[in-house]
């Protein structure tokens, strides 16, 4: 009827529930930075019954460092998500090490070398990074977070600011040189993630690169752990990216926590694993699915697919 009145396409879209579109990245960091001062170094239990997991269970404590220059702060939602992780953004106020923190993430960044000095030079994360690795704890590096893991960032264009070269964390043995705005890589991706004991079989992931720089892997010269890293990622063409060591990780890859058993490998600690599999092996884990992928189902499920809106706009033409 009221398609008639008008003489155009009417649609009825219901609510959708708990749609969860993302912040803008500087809000909802700064969002979850205001309870930094309220947190404890714990180590949290879930009551009993919880997630009908039948008992208490220790949840995996991830700690999110918030550095000035923070990109892509979404790469964490996932995460917040899972009820079996607890996720603790920090920025001024340095948590324990392993035990008390199970994994620390550094997300991407907007200007990598500004914000790999913040980390190294004019704050104590740097120690807390090696002394957390040590002691036996997980940290996994994404996208700038990832470049800032390897032996050195090197911008001699001066692309971020004052040309020069930073210094790593020398934790994996890349060596990453900044590109142009102009060369900027953009590209969806599908991959599996390279896994080993205990777990039997790769892990289909997929996300986005979104980088100017590029990480080459060096012979391992200064490098810091004794052990051979190896790639992370397959991608479908067989292009192997990311390094991965028993305990520290890294990717271009946005996106990559979407997956719930991503999650699990990439942030449970290896000596972790058995006993976190066995207490939440009960537990109702949802697969994280993108905000305006679900808003896009809902709107064809109405009626509104591709095909009626072209078909809509050409009749307006």
């Amino acid at each position: 009827m009221i398609q008639d009145l008008v003489g155009k396409p009417v649609y009825v879209i219901p609510y959708l529930e708990n749609l969860n579109l993302s912040e803008e990245d500087g809000l909802g960091v700064e969002r979850r930075l205001n309870k930094e001062f309220k947190l404890e170094p714990r180590e949290i239990k879930t009551s009993r019954g919880d997630n009908n997991d039948g008992g208490d269970y220790t949840k995996i404590i991830v700690v999110v460092i918030a550095y000035p220059h923070i990109a892509i702060a979404d790469d964490i939602r996932p995460v917040e998500a899972d009820s079996r992780f607890l996720v603790e953004w920090r920025r001024e106020k340095i948590p324990l090490p392993y035990p008390h923190t199970s994994t620390v993430i550094l997300p991407g960044s907007r200007l990598t070398r500004s914000d790999l000095h913040w980390l190294t030079q004019e704050t104590k994360w740097g120690d807390f990074l090696r002394e957390h690795l040590r002691a036996g704890g997980n940290i996994l590096g994404i996208c700038g977070g990832y470049q800032m893991l390897g032996m050195a960032v090197e911008d001699l264009q001066g692309f971020e600011g004052k040309p020069g070269i930073t210094n790593g964390l020398k934790l994996l043995p890349i060596h990453t040189v900044m590109g142009s705005p102009n060369c900027k890589l953009v590209r969806p991706r599908c991959a599996t993630l390279i896994v080993s004991e205990p777990l039997k079989q790769g892990i289909a992931v997929q996300g986005f690169e979104l980088h100017c720089g590029r990480s080459s892997v060096m012979d391992g010269n200064g490098f810091v752990s004794v052990e051979n890293p190896s790639p992370l990622l397959i991608f479908e063409n067989g292009e192997k990216e990311g390094q991965s060591t028993s305990f520290v990780k890294g990717t271009y890859l946005h996106g990559v926590l979407q997956s719930a058993k991503a999650r699990e490998y990439l942030l449970v600690p290896t000596q972790k694993l058995s006993e976190f599999q066995m207490n939440t092996s009960k537990w109702h884990v949802i697969e994280n699915i993108d905000p305006l992928d679900r808003l896009a189902d809902h709107l064809q499920q109405c009626g509104l697919s591709v095909n009626v809106l072209t078909s809509i706009l050409q009749l307006n033409k």
